[in-house]
Formats: structure tokens, C-alpha cells, sequence
């Protein structure tokens, strides 16, 4: 009940049709079925080289709300197009917190109590080339970060992930506390927790998990696949819940593309259209929303082999989401250049 679906989301640049899309009278996002374009296009809009993701973009707008805007956009999963911007550069971390230079740290390193001092004072030498500079100004900011970062998690409560395993449909078991995915939403738990102790007031996390390339083997994978999401955005929403944070948070996925509806004889093809959830205190439980495509081969949403034509456009997806966070039309207009070639957004939140 704390969940919603947003029916055959896609990447589009405009509304399109079959009829459109097989003589190619409307524009097509380029590099269709291409797993890293693709990947690129639903984080910013561009394909593969995109400079800029939506995320980010909105940050750019919102991080003047933020005494820390170092924190406004933060990746558990490295680098990542979704949460770069033109103003805001995404801070990224790890399962366990910031990412320490360990030899900067305080204490003996080397069997020298003066090392993090050496490698302090070698950090505060700009140079004379824009390499170092740059280099020199993000281990600074790495340095003056981690510590007010640390502080603030060592005062959040979020709970620990369970030691228990979860015994799965196939008989098979989940340890939670070892599971990738869980670790990182449990970091952004108490990265929001965190945000409420620095007077944060808008921030956007990306965290990922793989695996869902299901060529071969998919009846065997994808239930396993999709426990692993289940059980860990379920724990996620219980601790959202017991900090007083499940209304100031809403969870969403997304992919590169949905499966072909025909089978290769163990698996399923690259497509295009993909059904997606959001989750959080704000979001209408329950509820689905767009248009649910015929399953079926030879239909007006079959493009063949059984990709799915979208129907509801990654911008406009962007846009609901966009909304809840406090963007007016004028600003997602500006986060989502092509916005203006589509009618509305999903009610998601």
C-alpha cells in the first residue's frame, strides 16, 4: 500500500505513435536498445557524453536551500550522469560513509605521527596548471567534508540491517546486512536523517543495482533479482518510517529499458517502454497510472519482437517527481529542456 506504478515509462523526445516511429516522422532518442546510451538518456535526456542529469539539474535550482550544498546531490554508487548539474557537483560515498584519504587522517601513518600533516600541506599547493587546481580544490573539498559528514551520521540512530537471512519463495536465502543494495539505501536513511541535523532541505541519492540484462537463465535470475529489491526497499521504508522521514522521501526506479515480450529460449531481449514504482510517505499507495500496453505481439504498442512503445515519457515521470520536490513549471522547464512537447505528468506524489 506504500507503493505506486507508473505504467510503460520510456525515454521520448515527443509524443510518438507506431506509425510515426516505423516511418520516422517524429524524432527518436538516439542509440535505441543500447544499454550505455540508453542508461545515459534516462538520467539526462542525451545520450552516451551527456554533460549534465536531470537530477542534477534540479539541484542546480534547489540547492540555495541547503547551508551544505556540498550534500545536495549524492551518489552510493559512483559516478553518475542522473546527479551531475551545471552548479551542484554530486558528493559521492561509500556503504560506510564519506570516502576518507585515509593518509590525510590523523593519528601515525607510516610510523610518522607528521605524514597527514606532510599530505595536508602538499594538498594546499594549487600549482601552476588548471590539472592540479582542480585536482587540489576536490581533495580539499574532500578534506573539509568528510569530517562535518561524519559527524553528522554518528548522530543519526538508523537501525542496523538485520543479521538474519530472509528465506525467499525459491527456498533460497537473502542476508540483508551483506546485500549491496540494502547497504546503500540504509546510507542514504541516514544521509536524510543527517540532512535534517545540518538543515537540509532538498537533496537527491542515486543508488543502483545490476543484473537485470536477463538474455539467459531469467526464470532462475530475475525472481531472485527482484526479491533482492523487494526485501531491501521494504527495509528502507521501515526505517524511513521509524526516523519521521517517510513523508520527506520518495523512492523511484528506473532503467535502461524494459524486456522483449518474445522469448530467445532462455531469456529476454533489449526493449524499450518499462513499468516503474515510486514509493514514500507522500505517494498515493496503490494507485497505477498511464497506460497499460497489450501484451501481445502484432499490437500498435509492439515495435516488434515485442518492445514496448512507451507511452508516458521519462520527462514527464521526471516532471511529477520535480513537482513534490518544490519546482515550479519555469524550473522544470529548464531541468527538462523538452517538457514543453508533452501534455502534463503522472500524479505520482
Amino acid at each position: 500500500g506504500r507503493a505506486a506504478v507508473q505504467l510503460n515509462v520510456g525515454p521520448l523526445v515527443v509524443p510518438t505513435t507506431r506509425q510515426q516511429y516505423m516511418s520516422g516522422a517524429v524524432p527518436l532518442p538516439p542509440k535505441l536498445f543500447s544499454h550505455n546510451d540508453q542508461q545515459s538518456t534516462w538520467q539526462s535526456l542525451m545520450p552516451e557524453g551527456a554533460r549534465s542529469g536531470w537530477g542534477g539539474r534540479m539541484g542546480d535550482l534547489l540547492m540555495s536551500a541547503n547551508p551544505q550544498p556540498v550534500f545536495t546531490a549524492v551518489s552510493t554508487t559512483g559516478n553518475a550522469v542522473f546527479l551531475a548539474g551545471n552548479s551542484v557537483t554530486q558528493y559521492q560515498v561509500g556503504p560506510a560513509g564519506p570516502v576518507l584519504m585515509n593518509a590525510a587522517q590523523g593519528g601515525s601513518r607510516l610510523g610518522s605521527a607528521g605524514v597527514s600533516q606532510a599530505l595536508r600541506a602538499v594538498l594546499g599547493d594549487r600549482g601552476s596548471n588548471d590539472f592540479q587546481a582542480e585536482y587540489v580544490r576536490v581533495a580539499q573539498r574532500s578534506l573539509a567534508t568528510a569530517g562535518t559528514l561524519q559527524s553528522a551520521l554518528a548522530g543519526s540512530s538508523v537501525p542496523a540491517l538485520p543479521a538474519t537471512p530472509v528465506t525467499l519463495t525459491d527456498g533460497s536465502t537473502l542476508a540483508l546486512g551483506k546485500e549491496p543494495l540494502a547497504l546503500q539505501l540504509r546510507m542514504v536513511a541516514q544521509l536524510a536523517a543527517a540532512g535534517v541535523q545540518m538543515g537540509m532541505r532538498r537533496q537527491v541519492f542515486m543508488v543502483a543495482i545490476g543484473g537485470f540484462d536477463s538474455h539467459a537463465n531469467q526464470m532462475r535470475a530475475q525472481p531472485v533479482q527482484m526479491a533482492r529489491v523487494a526485501q531491501s526497499v521494504n527495509w528502507f521504508l521501515g526505517a524511513l518510517q521509524g526516523q519521521g522521514l517517510a513523508d520527506k522521501v520518495t523512492l523511484f526506479s528506473a532503467s535502461d529499458f524494459g524486456r522483449t515480450l518474445t522469448s530467445n529460449g532462455d531469456g529476454c531481449d533489449h526493449g524499450w517502454g518499462s513499468h516503474h514504482f515510486v514509493a514514500g510517505g507522500s505517494v498515493q499507495g496503490g494507485h497505477i497510472h498511464g497506460s497499460m500496453p497489450v501484451t501481445a505481439l502484432g499490437t500498435a504498442d509492439d515495435l516488434g519482437a515485442g518492445r514496448l512503445l512507451p507511452s508516458t515519457a521519462v520527462t514527464q515521470y521526471a516532471a511529477s517527481l520535480g513537482g513534490w520536490m518544490g519546482l515550479g513549471a519555469s524550473d522544470l522547464a529548464a531541468a527538462l529542456p523538452n517538457l514543453g512537447s508533452f501534455s502534463g505528468a503522472p500524479a505520482l506524489v
